[in-house]
């Protein structure tokens, strides 16, 4: 049953109380024209086998039940559209509410039949059968009806059963057809997002270049732009593999950009001790986070650890509230000196430092000396 189901009460001949039954939720497909002039074929076919007045297929929703397909023949007193509130006692709510066939001979005989609202246009027996979707949600009922007592053979039991088979089958290829086209609707949006998270994504990568276009000739300064472009990599990978692309784990994330990064770096020994919370952000904070975090440890990994036996970095990320969340990086290098001041260093990692952390919303607090640490105040989500 879909999450979203509605739900209808029926009332079931034998049972004092209404029963709940699940009816057509609002993601249900339309019925085309071509299927209701296929089941108004079935329900013209079962009134001239059956040798009866009325076929119906009837359509439930939270408050009423409506023909929905009637037999065109004449002296029908049944017309398509026609409604029955529920509760009363029809024949269809027993069917329904039971989910199993029913077949009433003759109502006038029986006394629970008796004041069966069908009775008023001395409709006295009848054979119906629940029609389902294919996720167990109630769609309606396949019945006959006739002015006369009726039992029904076995034959036409069984094939009213085929009929009723066949319009579930027409439910579920409905259903089905319209899920492909949701599922490719959602894969067309999904690609146009990642090609245009890509656009802006290398957008950035040309204005580090830009910003670094003297220096190309130093070794160093290219393989920044390395691991800046892996991490860039990183995340159109992350998107092209994620089936919701507005939400992406941040603990996976994080844990294999430091994987991607140690890949590239000299320093074997180094151990990252990660305290990432298993949540989701937005893919338009992945990129900014993932190089901010990119240029903490390249730097660490270029400038912190000489004669450091066991380096060691601690990245730890604490949600706050309203979408906040504090980043806290250490690594257990040489420190800054006590005079640093990042506004007036003019390193283009330190710049985009700042750069990045104003693109989050945020602020940053150092702490310098021999126990360095960065402290941020971020908007992750």
């Amino acid at each position: 049953m879909h999450k979203n189901a509605k739900i209808a009460h029926v009332k079931v001949i034998g049972e004092n109380d209404s029963i709940i039954v699940p009816v057509g939720s609002k993601d249900k497909p339309v019925i085309s024209d071509s299927i209701i002039q296929k089941w108004q074929n079935i329900t013209d076919l079962l009134t001239q086998i059956f040798n009866v007045p009325a076929s119906l297929i009837m359509k439930i929703n939270e408050n009423k039940i409506n023909v929905f397909v009637s037999s065109s023949n004449e002296g029908n007193p049944y017309k398509k559209g026609d409604t029955e509130s529920l509760e009363h006692g029809l024949y269809c709510e027993t069917v329904i509410g039971n989910r199993l066939p029913l077949i009433v001979p003759n109502a006038s005989k029986d006394p629970e039949w008796e004041n069966n609202p069908d009775m008023k246009i001395n409709m006295v027996s009848y054979c119906g059968l629940p029609i389902s979707w294919v996720d167990g949600e109630i769609f309606g009922t396949l019945c006959v009806l006739d002015k006369k007592e009726n039992n029904y053979s076995e034959l036409y039991f069984n094939l009213m059963t085929l009929f009723k088979e066949n319009i579930e089958l027409d439910l579920k290829i409905l259903q089905e057809k319209e899920g492909f086209e949701r599922l490719n609707y959602e894969k067309e949006l999904l690609l146009r997002e990642i090609h245009h998270r890509v656009k802006n994504n290398f957008n950035t990568l040309l204005s580090l270049l830009r910003l670094q276009k003297k220096d190309m000739s130093n070794e160093n300064i290219i393989d920044d732009l390395k691991t800046r472009i892996k991490t860039i990599s990183l995340i159109h990978e992350k998107l092209s593999l994620s089936s919701d692309i507005s939400n992406i784990n941040l603990n996976k994330y994080i844990n294999e950009l430091v994987t991607t990064i140690l890949d590239l770096c000299t320093i074997t020994n180094i151990k990252f001790n990660l305290k990432i919370p298993e949540i989701a952000i937005n893919n338009k904070e992945m990129l900014p986070l993932g190089l901010l975090i990119n240029e903490l440890t390249t730097n660490s990994l270029k400038h912190s650890f000489k004669n450091i036996a066991k380096p060691e970095i601690d990245i730890k990320i604490t949600p706050i509230n309203n979408g906040y969340f504090n980043l806290e990086y250490f690594d257990n290098g040489i420190g800054l000196p006590d005079d640093f001041n990042i506004k007036e260093r003019g390193s283009l990692g330190m710049r985009l430092i700042q750069l990045l952390t104003k693109q989050l919303g945020g602020e940053i607090i150092i702490k310098t000396g021999k126990e360095t640490s960065f402290k941020f105040k971020l908007k992750l989500k």
